[in-house]
């Protein structure tokens, strides 16, 4: 088998809607600050050879492998064996920087519903495989027996482009260029037999075998191995500070079910691992917005009475009055706003 030809490799036709990260809680809230933890692929491959696959991988960066062990250039090439194959690995692609996420992808939505109002609803889900890789706590009872510190947490990111462009700006602002910073997303293919790849460097990095697909990876790779970029992260353990993501990053509680996201127009939704109270204050303008045009149309997922949507719907004109002085109103299931001294992009993108 051959994988080679870039640019079939790395076309994607569809989009990512968001994405999320498994840490522990003291690590969320530093992610919520900004402080990113990149890691190197050495240390997957070292993951796995203590017990942890899933966190790790040994087969990270493979070039190609054979049945029968060949001659190759032992100052830049590495080899070994598992499981009757020979693997060959360019040494230098482990200390690259990088760091992952799991992509929700438009393209796995491939169960469809429809709801009271007669709407099409697209759903998927991600399976308990995922997050249990992720953990050793193997039951939800076990988890609040752990220190509130060190319980897992699910870190979700809901503006992946803003996301992604603060990462990128970070790098270019200590001298990496735009082109070295590739964020793509992982393929899956089958390296449990012979192959060979003739990509380019780091885009080994982008392959992963099938049986870590669930696991549906997006990756940030840095292609440096400038000695001060090295110098410089090792320095702060591998750790970048894009500035506060409280804007586009929320942090919930681990889960031990299925992930379940459902799509309908441009709303989605997904299951909490845990009942939430949230207050309005917290909602940003366009949730609330949001919010409010779903009670004014009688479009919230469950059934309420005219009196219930009324009441819910004073609460949010009066948390957006007391929190940005703007007036907001409905006559004939028409929206009102006024009041309103900024632009509108500038208004829909108030925290």
């Amino acid at each position: 088998m051959t994988y080679n030809n870039n640019k079939s490799i790395f076309e994607y036709n569809y989009s990512t809607y968001l994405c999320f990260k498994c840490t522990i809680s003291k690590y969320a809230e530093l992610f919520k600050e900004g402080k990113i933890k990149f890691s190197q692929p050495k240390i997957w491959i070292e993951q796995e050879l203590i017990g942890n696959k899933g966190q790790g991988d040994q087969l990270e960066g493979v070039l190609f492998a054979t049945k029968n062990k060949i001659k190759y250039d032992s100052k830049s090439m590495e080899c070994f064996k598992k499981n009757n194959l020979f693997y060959y690995r360019r040494k230098s692609i482990k200390e690259l920087y990088s760091f992952c996420l799991y992509g929700l992808n438009s393209n796995m939505f491939k169960y469809k519903t429809m709801d009271r109002f007669g709407r099409t609803h697209e759903q998927t889900k991600v399976s308990k495989k995922y997050f249990a890789a992720f953990s050793d706590i193997a039951i939800k009872d076990d988890y609040y027996k752990v220190d509130i510190k060190e319980r897992p947490n699910i870190i979700f990111i809901n503006n992946v482009h803003l996301f992604l462009e603060r990462i990128k700006k970070y790098f270019i602002n200590i001298g990496i260029l735009e082109k070295d910073i590739l964020i793509l997303p992982v393929n899956y293919v089958d390296l449990d037999k012979s192959f060979f790849s003739n990509i380019s460097f780091p885009n080994e990095l982008f392959f992963k075998n099938n049986e870590f697909s669930y696991q549906s990876e997006i990756r940030v790779v840095i292609n440096s191995l400038d000695k001060n970029f090295i110098e410089h992260m090792k320095m702060n353990n591998g750790v970048i500070d894009v500035g506060d993501l409280s804007d586009i990053v929320d942090i919930h509680d681990y889960y031990f079910e299925e992930l379940l996201f459902d799509k309908c127009d441009n709303e989605l939704l997904y299951n909490l691992p845990n009942p939430e109270i949230v207050l309005l204050d917290s909602f940003s303008f366009s949730q609330l917005l949001n919010l409010y045009n779903n009670l004014l149309n009688n479009r919230l997922p469950y059934e309420t009475t005219k009196e219930e949507r009324m009441y819910m719907m004073t609460g949010i004109e009066e948390t957006i009055k007391k929190k940005y002085n703007i007036f907001i109103s409905s006559i004939d299931n028409t929206i009102y706003i006024s009041n309103v001294k900024c632009s509108y992009e500038e208004l829909f993108n108030l925290t």
